[in-house]
């Protein structure tokens, strides 16, 4: 399903950049079901302030399981061990997230020492953006850094409309995410664990 893709790179830690996911029509009918929400859960940790709506595959609210059919699910996953070169577990979680002015993060890197105690680990992150650009605002930008450091910003991602980055996670997969300072951001998360359930990093 992802349709067009810029090479992996290693730096600061594996990632990889995706210029269009999904096909335009499932790109526009996500957006729509993501604006038509209203049961979103705010989060405000000290690293990341977002609202969000988690899923299994097999629970999906019915408009976006019918864009997101287990044949485009498939091919999701598949492209992205593809490019990572992994294999992964076949159970995964779908996150939706909405942000407005004031949200974002800080720099973290989504580690989890106690990983198999963790009821949410993963090992590799697929997020797609789905925020028409004339909707989407200004903010919200992804970097990647080579450490905790705020100052060691390595890359810049800006988000437009149905484009992704995956990320391997470990404990260098350092990220964070400028706070958004006008309009509404909209990105699904779709959050994958290696077979043998461990970091590979």
């Amino acid at each position: 399903m992802i349709e067009t893709v810029e090479r992996r790179r290693s730096s600061p830690f594996p990632h990889c950049t995706f210029n269009k996911v999904f096909s335009h029509q499932v790109a526009c009918g996500l957006s729509r079901c993501l604006a038509d929400r209203d049961d979103w859960s705010y989060r405000s940790e000290p690293h990341n302030r977002v609202r969000t709506c988690h899923w299994r595959p097999d629970n999906l609210p019915p408009a976006i399981a019918a864009l997101l059919t287990r044949e485009v699910l498939d091919e999701l996953a598949e492209g992205v061990q593809n490019m990572f070169g992994e294999v992964f577990a076949e159970k995964f979680f779908v996150t939706a997230n909405k942000q407005i002015p004031g949200d974002g993060s800080k720099v973290h890197n989504d580690y989890f020492a106690d990983h198999l105690d963790h009821p949410f680990f993963f090992t590799h992150r697929l997020i797609v953006y789905l925020s028409p650009d004339e909707a989407a605002g200004r903010g919200g930008v992804l970097g990647l850094f080579g450490s905790e450091d705020p100052k060691d910003l390595q890359r810049v991602i800006t988000p437009r409309f149905n484009t992704g980055v995956a990320m391997a996670m470990g404990p260098r997969s350092f990220h964070a995410v400028s706070a958004i300072t006008a309009g509404t951001r909209y990105s699904l998360c779709f959050s994958f664990t290696n077979a043998d359930h461990r970091y590979h990093l």
